[in-house]
């Protein structure tokens, strides 16, 4: 691919960005937050089923446009045993997006989500260089965060440095929303209020 073709394609994915948060506003962020799914296999994708549908029914059903979401889990390794469980959560969510109606953005547009996670095989270095790939190669402007703080920082840095939204739904330091990133969405307590949001939850079930 030439220098031109590719800088144009950027071009376009930088505007396609662009348009979807304008559009979406404040919901934009709250909208990716809520649209987390995956699964315990390295790639899920949205039901090819869809594209089969009746061609010739000749409904006036609006057209559903598609959002790819990206991002590493531990798939393998050391932290497999929940990584595996958030891949599953992730994917159990997307589904239900879709099964739904998709994602209605602020211009009336339509979005199915599809989802693309690789297995960063619990190492910080290999899900960096993930993001990277999903971000420079694979063109995937709205991300998703993989599992533990440890592996969730370096992550984070790529999503700022290539201004792609990422709701990170696994890691909990501090660290992570201390860096004036405004391109990380975080869905947990940092780990440091974990005691007192524990008891919050705790003292409204408790008898009087």
């Amino acid at each position: 691919m030439s220098r031109r073709s590719n800088a144009s394609g950027q071009e376009r994915r930088s505007t396609n960005r662009r348009r979807f948060l304008k559009a979406t506003g404040g919901a934009g962020a709250a909208g990716l937050a809520g649209c987390l799914g995956g699964e315990s296999t390295a790639t899920a994708t949205a039901s090819e089923a869809d594209d089969s549908s009746d061609e010739d029914d000749g409904g006036d059903e609006t057209p559903t446009d598609t959002i790819t979401l990206g991002g590493s889990m531990s798939l393998s390794g050391d932290l497999s045993d929940l990584g595996r469980l958030y891949a599953d959560a992730y994917e159990l969510t997307r589904e239900r997006i879709n099964n739904a109606g998709g994602v209605e953005a602020g211009d009336g547009t339509t979005y199915d989500l599809e989802l693309v996670l690789r297995d960063d095989e619990s190492n910080p270095s290999r899900s960096e260089a993930i993001y990277q790939d999903l971000v420079n190669q694979a063109g995937i402007d709205y991300l998703v965060g993989p599992y533990s703080s440890g592996i969730t920082l370096p992550a984070s840095d790529v999503a700022a440095n290539a201004e792609r939204p990422m709701v990170a739904g696994g890691g909990a330091s501090r660290q992570i929303l201390e860096r004036d990133n405004e391109w990380i969405f975080s869905l947990l307590p940092t780990a440091d209020t974990y005691a007192t949001t524990h008891w919050s939850l705790v003292r409204p079930q408790q008898p009087a």
